[in-house]
């Protein structure tokens, strides 16, 4: 009987701990309308700064969620903290709050770099 206790505890917390990764994706998935503010420059000096307004997707299951081909595990995000990954070449950044995401992503080499920063709301 003490068996089949503990592993009814333990299947209930599995099911349990299941259902909460399913919840945070699901609350995350969705459009965001976002403004991206991006920044480049090359080795000549050459610069951009441009502002505009675009739309962020997110997708994902239980286990992740993807942004702009980047896949993010959803034990790895913080409540209201970004979460930092890459290096070089390649950074991102990503912060998720009640209604909104904050996703920097950077690229540099070769004598240059750039970067766009995007914040938005979600919309569905």
């Amino acid at each position: 009987m003490r068996y089949l206790s503990f592993s009814v505890l333990l299947l209930l917390l599995i099911v349990s701990c299941r259902k909460d990764k399913e919840s945070k994706a699901n609350e995350l998935i969705g459009n965001y309308y976002c403004e991206a503010h991006s920044t480049s420059h090359d080795i000549s000096g050459y610069e951009t700064d441009t502002t505009y307004m675009t739309n962020l997707i997110v997708t994902g299951n239980t286990y992740s969620i993807e942004v702009l081909n980047t896949i993010v595990p959803i034990d790895s995000l913080r409540v209201n903290g970004f979460y930092e990954f890459g290096g070089y070449p390649e950074f991102f950044k990503i912060k998720f709050t009640e209604d909104s995401i904050y996703f920097y992503h950077s690229v540099s080499g070769q004598g240059g770099s750039g970067g766009t920063f995007y914040k938005g709301l979600k919309t569905d």
